[in-house]
């Protein structure tokens, strides 16, 4: 066994990263069951976030003002994720992460209407290759 041990870091951050979007759902539902709506738990965890980020990392804050595209980006993905604890916490959870996995595919397909790309063979089937494997895994 090698002396150095960061090989292991990346290998621990892929399981601590399943293991957080495996048992995420599992809070959001207590916390329904206990009366609060799924938007509301997810409000305040992301605000918990951001405040803890501000905290630690206050030049942050600057550089989201400063540039445009980020509060784009934050809004996108803010409302993704909201979309999915709600979906978690009120529906199916497989059926949820299947949709989820099968990402790629609605992306090829949103690009083609929204942004007018054209499906080549190859990139699409890339993509459709990826959802797949996430599906099966």
């Amino acid at each position: 066994m090698p002396e150095n041990r960061a090989w292991a870091l990346p290998y621990l951050a892929l399981v601590l990263n399943a293991l957080v979007w495996g048992v995420s759902w599992w809070p959001l539902r207590e916390l329904q069951g206990e009366g609060l709506h799924p938007l509301w738990s997810s409000a305040f965890t992301y605000l918990l976030g951001a405040v803890a980020m501000l905290c630690f990392m206050p030049r942050v804050w600057s550089e989201f003002v400063r540039h445009k595209a980020l509060w784009l980006l934050a809004l996108a993905a803010g409302t993704t994720m909201v979309g999915f604890n709600w979906g978690v916490s009120i529906g199916e959870v497989i059926r949820v992460v299947l949709l989820f996995y099968l990402m790629p595919i609605w992306a090829v397909l949103i690009a083609r209407v929204a942004l007018n790309e054209p499906i080549t063979l190859r990139p699409c089937c890339v993509w459709v290759w990826l959802s797949l494997v996430q599906c099966w895994c």
